[in-house]
């Protein structure tokens, strides 16, 4: 049976004794959702589902490492990278969250816009924002792990800060979008939609509803974040495990729950289910646009002309 023990403040790394059973259960919810949401991704053949697995598998290797850190509780190494792995890997379904309504405009909306933004550039836009956020919370979370000095911990934790609140800025202008599209699904009589059925309405208005809910725990968890960091090196949300489970665990496991339910290869069928046929549009007109070129460069209107410069091929004999 494990002992928890506190070591001295010069080797401690765990403020409380950390739960060994807890770890192993989210562990396991983890690795179930994230099993499902790679079947999924193969049964609906949806690549893009590769950025919320690639979410779920930081975060069961960092509840694994957590689980080893439990067991050997002066080892840095489990304990720092455990820590930059459950950090980091929200940003991934967040990211999965800005794919998946990029291709639910595209799919639904003749016009393919929303706020003026189409839809391959809204995904664009949103994935970019959200690297830029990955990078500055990498950059205060891995620093912040490495370091055992008060102040560079106290500045690595201020820019971790700041790319939370980086993230956060752009999840509500992302609401905004949502919002609006979720205006113009609301209102099939005026905007112009591909399928106009009852049940089709029905299925994107949930998923709508989904992306939402999923949107709301990310906020949720990055507001617990933001406040533990905002407090400093001895905040005192540190110091009782379960701001951790109630607070991060819980709301991430949660949403990759609820994207298995209402995952958005269920409604995503059919040629404009993603941004496949646009591409092969425009390599089309390009290669057309390519070929008229040619054309016009070798075409040459006195060689194609008689001596009273009617073409041959409108004369008679």
């Amino acid at each position: 049976m494990l002992k928890c023990e506190i070591l001295p403040d010069a080797d401690r790394l765990w403020e409380y004794c950390p739960s060994y059973a807890a770890a192993v259960a989210f562990l396991f919810l983890y690795s179930a959702t994230t099993l499902v949401h790679t079947a999924q991704a193969i049964w609906y053949r949806k690549p893009f589902a590769v950025v919320l697995i690639m979410g779920g598998i930081w975060e069961l290797v960092g509840f694994t490492l957590r689980v080893c850190s439990v067991l050997s509780p002066s080892n840095g190494g489990f304990y720092s990278n455990m820590g930059i792995l459950i950090l980091l890997a929200p940003l991934w379904i967040n990211a999965f969250v800005y794919m998946a309504l990029g291709r639910l405009v595209h799919f639904a909306l003749v016009h393919d816009t929303v706020l003026g933004l189409r839809a391959r550039h809204l995904t664009f836009m949103f994935v970019i924002f959200d690297i830029t956020a990955f990078f500055m919370q990498a950059g205060g979370g891995i620093a912040a792990a490495k370091s055992s000095n008060p102040s560079t911990k106290r500045t690595s934790y201020n820019i971790y800060s700041a790319g939370v609140g980086v993230q956060m800025g752009f999840i509500l202008w992302f609401v905004a979008l949502v919002l609006r599209f979720h205006h113009k699904l609301r209102q099939p009589n005026i905007y112009a939609l591909f399928d106009e059925s009852r049940a089709a309405l029905t299925s994107l208005r949930r998923m709508i509803y989904a992306l939402y809910a999923a949107l709301a725990l990310i906020l949720y968890r990055n507001s617990w974040r933001l406040a533990e960091y905002a407090t400093g090196v001895d905040s005192p949300l540190r110091l009782n495990e379960w701001w951790f489970y109630v607070f991060d665990a819980v709301p991430m496991v949660a949403a990759m729950f609820l994207l298995n339910v209402y995952n958005p290869g269920r409604i995503l069928k059919g040629p404009r289910a993603d941004f496949s046929g646009e591409k092969k549009a425009r390599k089309r007109a390009k290669k057309d646009g390519a070929r008229r070129s040619i054309w016009l460069q070798s075409y040459d209107p006195q060689r194609d002309q008689g001596d009273e410069g009617v073409p041959l091929s409108v004369r008679g004999g």
